[in-house]
């Protein structure tokens, strides 16, 4: 619980305003469902939920189930969706996204150089 409050907090209080807004802008996310792939905005923070959701929902799938090739989206189990949805954002959503909060934190350790160079100079 301590964790989880910790989490939040540290979600809430983010020091710096380019980080803050990576974190909270959301992006064009895919996630299968019975009728189709809906448009789902999330942020850094929903994504990361719902992919760890996902990722438990899939590793309930029936190996009958993962054998088959038939991914009609109306046809598979959500277990099935929640793999379809894992194998999707993995490599669209996920890896974009870490590089892209890299490239953010990245700015803000060279930005921390500079102040350091300019203090120290």
């Amino acid at each position: 619980k301590k964790l989880m409050n910790d989490h939040a907090a540290n979600f809430k209080v983010i020091g710096s305003k380019d980080i803050e807004d990576f974190y909270h802008t959301e992006r064009s996310i895919f996630v299968p469902s019975v009728l189709g792939w809906r448009d789902s905005g999330m942020s850094f923070w929903n994504f990361g939920g719902e992919f760890g959701r996902m990722s438990r929902l899939g590793t309930a799938t029936p190996i009958k189930e993962i054998v088959d090739n038939d991914y009609t989206l109306y046809k598979t189990s959500e277990e099935k969706r929640g793999v379809m949805f894992v194998q999707e954002a993995l490599y669209r959503e996920a890896i974009p996204f870490f590089n892209d909060m890299v490239r953010v934190y990245d700015s803000k350790v060279e930005e921390f150089g500079q102040t350091a160079t300019t203090v120290t100079a």
